[in-house]
């Protein structure tokens, strides 16, 4: 039953993810602050229970408010307890229809299940009192074959106040305290806030979650280590920024740099949708992870004014916004350093040129998940936007930071880490869906991708996995994607055999062209005269030929002869050996 018990606590987790979180605070993906005062009962299997629930699922009728939910959490895993800050979701109220009924939407910060409790707003409207013991988690496990499990397992968690209990040598533990009582809100009439009356976790009750399992008494009423305290609801009244529907889009481009320790700072780009009203500015499909949403800002002379503003409220009760923040370098006296981000409410603030309508700044943006502290979702340094035209170009050249090896389970095998800017030779965005790169090894000579090499069996490997691409792929284009295969735009895997030499090249086909940046080998830098300015021999195409002289697409082990054209139109042929 351990993978079931494991699957119950990833399953509770919301998937919020934060890059940095702000100095002082703990969150989901950054739970470091242990508090190892509390113990939690060792994970045991959870019983089937009755198949009857009366879990709250569908929204109640009456009145929806949303509030920010700030305060202190707390979440079991491995029989640790972690504290850290509630992120500053936004959590939904439905104040019923009959003036007493008051429902709240996953009531608990870190546990995202769909459900809804139900309390009664007093005849005076000061409290909201929830009784406890309902659920606020149902479900049934699926089967995995691949492990032996038949699933089938009910498993359920039940809301209540929990009090401290010392579990001997240093440590406590929580209760579900005498009584049972009912879990209070007091409502401020003059603000609007709800506020949850456990306030200290070494003093006070905190709300906390148990198991349901009636069948095992042993195991029901457990805590599981997730639990709330001094929350505080304020009212959240902010809207997400729309579009105005009908208003026509115009291509832009929009390069932004990313800096970071262990790899310093690229330049990246990608395509995005500007439009304009009047004075008004609208952007979207800047973000991967919300390419639907929008941001708006204002013309004010040269500069455009972006305010920090709500992009939407995501499944998780995330409030994402688009903002700016602050980073400073923070340096470790053996010589490394890391970057320490800070959210902040300024505008962003571009400089806008009328004629071209670009904008750009030295600021940064971020998309952000969450109203009050710093979550790095999305980050943006430095970014400029451009009016995006589709014409020939030369790609700027890449470069390999890191090329190495290691003996593998059936052979050796190399990587590298590698840079492939989205900008031609002057700095100008080029359409990332049009460029491709390509390795070379000694003697500058072309890498052909062997796929057998990155086949995976099930048998051998635990899981199966067969590439898209075909056997002796030589380009690869920046945005592909496979499921496992190791290569991407910012990294490759060689497997198998041990490489010497490595090079990197860039192809853009834009404009209806193909041209190509120079060679960039790892250790020597530019050692290629291919592409130099004011060489005539540019290699723009390449051809493979059986020794029949039949043009083929891939090739295997064997001897093949390379078309190369150039760009002053001349042809040149060389022999390649497979082995």
């Amino acid at each position: 039953m351990k993978k079931f018990y494991l699957f119950v606590l990833m399953a509770l987790m919301t998937a919020t993810a934060f890059a940095q979180p702000k100095k002082g605070v703990v969150n989901r993906a950054d739970l470091s602050a242990t508090s190892s005062r509390f113990q939690l009962a060792p994970g045991k299997a959870v019983a089937k229970t009755p198949s009857e629930t009366d879990i709250i699922t569908e929204q109640p009728a009456g009145t929806v408010k949303r509030y920010l939910r700030t305060g202190r959490a707390m979440m079991g895993s491995w029989g640790e307890v972690y504290e850290y800050e509630q992120n500053g979701s936004v959590s939904k109220v439905v104040f019923g229809d009959d003036g007493e009924s008051v429902y709240f939407y996953m009531p608990l910060s870190s546990v995202t299940y769909p459900a809804w409790v139900k309390g009664t707003l007093s005849t005076d409207g000061t409290t909201i009192s929830i009784p406890a013991g309902q659920q606020i988690v149902y479900g049934i496990t699926e089967p995995d074959p691949d492990e032996g499990y038949e699933g089938g397992e009910v498993y359920a968690f039940r809301l209540h106040l929990m009090e401290l209990k010392d579990g001997g040598n240093g440590t406590f533990t929580y209760v579900i305290a005498e009584g049972d009582p009912d879990i209070v809100w007091t409502v401020d009439q003059a603000t609007g806030e709800l506020r949850l009356t456990c306030t200290d976790v070494d003093a006070y009750n905190i709300m906390g979650i148990v198991y349901d399992t009636p069948e095992s008494p042993e195991d029901d009423g457990q805590w599981n280590g997730y639990a709330d305290y001094n929350t505080v609801y304020v009212p959240f009244n902010d809207e997400p920024t729309v579009m105005p529907e009908g208003l026509q889009t115009e291509q832009y481009s929009m390069l932004y740099e990313q800096s970071e320790s262990w790899s310093g700072t690229k330049v990246l780009g990608k395509l995005v949708d500007v439009a304009f009203q009047g004075n008004d500015v609208y952007v979207t499909h800047f973000s991967a992870d919300y390419p639907e949403t929008c941001i708006k800002g204002t013309i004010e002379g040269d500069k455009v004014v972006f305010p920090r503003q709500l992009m939407l409220v995501n499944e998780y009760n995330d409030a994402v916004y688009f903002g700016t923040y602050t980073s400073t370098r923070v340096d470790f006296d053996w010589g490394d350093f890391y970057y320490e981000h800070e959210l902040s409410y300024d505008d962003v603030v571009f400089s806008y040129d009328a004629e071209t309508r670009s904008f750009s700044t030295d600021m940064n943006f971020d998309v952000n998940a969450s109203a009050i502290v710093f979550s790095g979702q999305e980050m943006f340094e430095k970014p400029q936007f451009k009016p995006f035209n589709d014409v020939p170009a030369r790609p700027a050249d890449p470069e390999i930071t890191t090329f190495d090896g290691y003996e593998g389970d059936n052979g050796y095998i190399c990587y590298a880490y590698f840079t492939i800017p989205t900008s031609d030779v002057d700095g100008n965005f080029i359409n990332p869906n049009k460029l491709y790169f390509r390795f070379y090894t000694s003697e500058n000579e072309l890498y052909h991708f062997q796929r057998d090499n990155y086949v995976r069996h099930e048998e051998t490997d635990g899981w199966d996995f067969e590439p898209t691409w075909e056997d002796g792929m030589t380009e690869i284009p920046y945005y592909y994607k496979d499921e496992a295969s190791d290569i991407s735009a910012e990294n490759a895997y060689f497997r198998y055999g041990e490489l010497n030499r490595l090079g990197l090249q860039s192809i853009y086909r834009g404009g209806g062209e193909e041209h190509c940046s120079n060679i960039y080998f790892y250790g020597e830098g530019i050692v290629t005269a291919i592409v130099t300015p004011g060489n005539e021999k540019t290699a723009c195409g390449k051809d493979v030929y059986d020794l029949q002289g039949r043009r083929v697409s891939s090739v295997s082990k064997g001897i093949y002869v390379q078309s190369v054209k150039h760009a002053d139109g001349t042809v040149s042929n060389r022999k390649v050996v497979l082995k």
